[in-house]
């Protein structure tokens, strides 16, 4: 498997940015970012 562009946080410190910048985007009421077996999850709240 690659090594990730980004860290998790800074995914997680990108993430909120996004829904303020795209307008049309629904209200972000949370996000978690977890890895389960080895495998990376990425779980948005909107």
């Amino acid at each position: 498997m690659a090594k990730p562009k980004f860290t998790d946080q800074q995914i997680a410190a990108m993430t909120p940015q996004y829904f303020k910048r795209n307008h049309s985007a629904p209200k972000l009421t949370g996000l978690k970012i977890y890895t389960k077996d080895g495998e990376r999850t990425y779980y948005v709240e909107i």
